[in-house]
């Protein structure tokens, strides 16, 4: 719907002069084309981290899940009984809170 040749055709459909054309050429297709462009590459690069955020809470979860016996919920605190496995699962934790920062940044810059 915003690609360069929807554009072009609506340019046509509408039988402009070329001055016209031209002009609208210049503005819709070089200035907005490029910064459309830009604008989904950056919403692709946010889906993407927000992807890798989803699988690292997947992975959180299913370390849990595979874990089970080496944990247990006190007063909403995970705690471990298993020094190595307290110690994977921070690293899960780490990289997801890393990820969360990186997406954060991202959007508050902008």
């Amino acid at each position: 719907m915003t690609s360069k040749e929807y554009i072009e055709n609506r340019i046509k459909e509408k039988n402009l002069s070329k001055k016209y054309e031209d002009l609208y050429n210049q503005i819709m297709i070089n200035d907005l084309a490029s910064e459309l462009e830009s604008i989904q590459n950056e919403m692709l690069e946010n889906k993407n981290k927000i992807t890798e955020m989803f699988d690292l809470l997947i992975e959180a979860y299913q370390y849990l899940v595979d874990n089970q016996d080496a944990w247990q919920n006190e007063n909403n605190e995970i705690l471990f009984n298993d020094y190595q496995k307290l110690e994977e699962y921070n690293s899960i934790v780490e990289k997801l809170q890393q990820k969360a920062k990186e997406i954060e940044e991202q959007t508050s810059i902008e």
